[in-house]
């Protein structure tokens, strides 16, 4: 509570000394006589405002403020050096701010000190102005920020909402403009299907291009086994008998891709003319060569 004032060189006062009670203290005078420069000279202790000299008194001198509460005393003061005290500690270069240990003591605002023709106290207020003033006088204004931060959240979230909402709406119809992207994504995966049938189709072209040429050898070498077997003589057959081991290697490679014969009527047919072909041969062969159809192995013969 404050307790005291001084006032020493500040505007009308050279010297002034007010003791204050418990309670609302009022300063009363005549015109002129100083009053509203009281409140300059705690204003400018408690804001360290107004700057600058203008309300140093013309007479000269350094010019102080002093406050004092029941627990501290605290002096402003301003000559060649400006200085504010705390009890008997001193500080200095503070520029434009006060000192936080000052300000944490002194804990008064401008709305603690009234002027001669501002409005009742707290009558003029609203509801909610009293209910803020209430709460800085026991420090828990902290909840009116809140609630106002809270409210500008709340606000700053609903305009958020709503710009995302008009948003939706705006991608909802771009979205009614790719409708044929569903359609396409479909015929892609078709596309890729047959793209893996096309490819799969290529191969067994390939291996049926293949298979002909190993049926048209094949062909080539059964009408070379023919011609042979007409002479009948032992080199002849020995020539066969080659010729027929090329057609059983042949042969081995016809029935592992038997398969894919199967699926093509056209070479299907071929393929089984040519069994009936090879099964012919090789009879005559094994007739003619002895040729042992356990082992193998030819028994030889005299040929004249």
């Amino acid at each position: 509570m404050l307790t005291s004032l001084k006032i020493r060189n500040f505007q009308s006062h050279k010297k002034s000394t007010l003791k204050f009670k418990k309670g609302v203290n009022i300063i009363s005078g005549k015109s002129d006589s100083g009053k509203s420069s009281i409140k300059r000279a705690i204003g400018w202790t408690v804001n360290n405002k107004p700057f600058g000299n203008s309300f140093r008194s013309h007479w000269g001198g350094k010019t102080s403020v002093t406050l004092k509460t029941d627990k501290d005393t605290i002096k402003r003061s301003k000559g060649k050096f400006n200085y504010y005290y705390l009890n008997k500690k001193k500080f200095t270069a503070f520029g434009a701010n006060v000192p936080s240990e000052i300000r944490n003591t002194i804990r008064i605002s401008n709305i603690g000190i009234q002027n001669q023709f501002d409005p009742h106290f707290l009558f003029s207020l609203s509801g909610g102005e009293v209910s803020k003033f209430i709460n800085k006088i026991i420090n828990i204004e902290i909840i009116d920020e809140s609630i106002n931060n809270i409210n500008k959240a709340i606000k700053g979230e609903k305009s958020e909402f709503k710009r995302l909402e008009i948003s939706l709406s705006q991608k909802r119809e771009e979205k009614k403009n790719y409708k044929w992207v569903k359609y396409a994504e479909k015929n892609v995966l078709e596309l890729e299907i047959e793209n893996k049938r096309l490819k799969v189709e290529k191969a067994r072209i390939r291996d049926v291009e293949n298979l002909l040429i190993l049926i048209d050898k094949n062909l080539k070498i059964y009408n070379k086994i023919s011609e042979i077997i007409s002479i009948k003589n032992k080199t002849s057959f020995k020539r066969a008998e080659k010729l027929y081991k090329r057609i059983e290697k042949n042969q081995a490679v016809l029935v592992n891709i038997n398969d894919l014969i199967a699926s093509m009527s056209g070479l299907q047919r071929n393929f089984q003319l040519l069994n009936v072909k090879l099964k012919e041969n090789e009879q005559n062969l094994t007739k003619m060569l002895k040729i042992c159809p356990l082992c193998g192995r030819e028994e030889r013969n005299n040929y004249e």
